[in-house]
């Protein structure tokens, strides 16, 4: 009797091979491209730099802006689109880099190994820190953490 529970068994596992060899298969097939994925993550980082950047000057071969009231520029060099000043790269081994405006935004194309990606940076229309008038009272009053409670309870 036990013969025979070991032969079904071995029956049920022999037939549930192709199924879990099947599934692993296409499981195993699924790549990760990582090399796009952090060019990706590196995008979205600069995209929340240049969303509280000011005065940006968009050019072919570079990005200017203000940001913290220093002046930066995003440029390729030595096949990396670097931020200066300072040597914060970006991406690597780039073929071409080159950055415009269309339709009121920001963007930035370049070319790595035969592969050509075009991506939204931000919006072109920026501001100036000259807009903004700095914002100094007309005459000092307290601090709000002076005032004290009138009597209480009288």
């Amino acid at each position: 009797m036990s013969a025979l529970r070991a032969l079904l068994a071995l029956c049920i596992v022999l037939s549930l091979f192709p199924l879990v060899s099947g599934v692993y298969g296409a499981l195993g097939g699924i790549s990760y491209d990582h090399e796009r994925i952090s060019e990706e993550i590196a995008m979205m980082q600069l995209r929340e730099l240049l969303l509280i950047a000011y005065d940006l000057n968009v050019t072919k071969d570079a990005l200017y802006f203000r940001y913290q009231k220093e002046e930066f520029r995003l440029s390729l060099v030595n096949r990396r689109m670097i931020l200066q000043p300072g040597t914060q790269i970006w991406l690597n081994d780039l073929d071409a880099l080159s950055f415009y405006e269309k339709e009121g935004n920001v963007y930035v194309s370049y070319r790595k190994k035969e592969r050509t990606c075009e991506t939204l940076l931000c919006p072109s229309y920026g501001f100036s820190l000259d807009d903004f008038p700095a914002c100094v009272p007309e005459r000092p009053g307290p601090d709000p953490g002076d005032e004290r409670p009138s009597d209480v309870g009288q």
